[in-house]
Parts: C-alpha cells; structure tokens; sequence
C-alpha cells in the first residue's frame, strides 16, 4: 500500500499506462452511453440521463476485470493517484449541489441521514459483535461501507493499523460495485 506522502512520489511509465487505460475505460463508458442514447432515438435532454448510468456500470464492470490483472493492481503509486481523483470527484460532486431545492427541507433531510447513519452502526456494531469481529476490524468495514474508501486509510493511520488499508479499499470498491448495480437495479424496478 503506497503511503501518502507527495515528496516521495514518482510519475513513471507504468503509471502512465495504467492511468492512460483506466481514461480508455471512461471513454469506453462514454462511448456505449452515447450509442445507447442515439438508440433511444436522440430525445433532447436525456443524453445525461443515458450517459451517467452508462459511464458507471462500465467503469466498474471494466475496472473490477482489470483489478484482477497483477500487473494493473500493483502498479506504484495508483493508490495515490486513485485517492487523488476519489477526492477529485467527491469535491465536485459536493460542489455541484444545489442547496436552494433543499430550502424548508434541511431538518427534514439532517434527521432522515442522520437516523440512516446511526442505525447503519448500531446494525453493524451488533453484526461485528455476533460474529466476533474486533473493533478494528468493524471500524474499518463500517469506514468503508457508509464513507467509502477514500476514507479508510485515514482510519487506519488513526488507530495505527495499516495492514487494514488495502482489505478497506477492497471492501469499499465492492460495496461501490454492489451499490452501482443495485441502484441499476431499483432503478429498473421503479421504471416498471
């Protein structure tokens, strides 16, 4: 697991590479989302409704393929660079947020996400305890799972124990792999 630290980070072919396919990836996504939305005859103002979901279910079902290439996997310095743009894209994802349509609704939404969260760990606080999982372990998961994986190996440098950083990340990009189909599915289900 590549620590953080900027000063001792290198840019090197193999990096290069493997950040060139995962951009071919994107633009894979891109591209299918784009056909799929000329299929769907062209209707104006869908194309990003088309293109969104597109761009997801192919970056992750190409991205968990080439997960299982060594190679790809233990290329130096892709965790750093994929912790770079988790935070790229939660930043502007935060940013894109349009609280004005949340005026009159913020206690409303503070409760609902906050009920969610709590009940989210007292759940998985009772799981961990049934199945014998240490604390560490069940901070880690819980991490993972409600935050996603950006945030685990600040967890783990805090209770000082890195060897659950990369089982972290695994488990966060799963439940991000999950999540994505499920929405797919809901979705689906909700369209019906």
């Amino acid at each position: 697991m590549d620590k953080l630290n900027l000063r001792e980070f290198v840019i090197h072919y193999k990096l290069l590479m493997t950040m060139l396919l995962a951009f071919l990836i994107s633009l894979v996504g891109a591209i299918v989302g784009i056909i799929i939305w000329i299929a769907l005859g062209s209707v104006e103002g869908t194309m990003i409704d088309v293109l969104v979901p597109s761009l997801m279910i192919t970056v992750t079902i190409l991205g968990i393929i080439g997960s299982f290439n060594k190679s790809i996997r233990e290329t130096k310095g892709m965790s750093l660079v994929g912790q770079y743009f988790i935070l790229v894209f939660s930043f502007a994802l935060a940013s894109s947020l349009d609280f004005s349509k949340l005026e009159g609704l913020f206690g409303q939404i503070l409760f609902l996400y906050g009920s969610i969260t709590i009940g989210i760990f007292i759940l998985h606080s009772i799981i961990s305890y049934f199945l014998k999982i240490d604390a560490d372990c069940t901070m880690i998961t819980l991490t993972a799972g409600v935050y996603g994986p950006a945030f685990v190996p600040a967890i783990t440098k805090q209770i000082k124990n890195d060897s659950l950083t990369a089982p972290g990340l695994i488990i966060g990009s799963i439940g991000y792999a999950i999540g994505t189909f499920l929405g797919l599915l809901l979705g689906a289900i909700f369209l019906l």
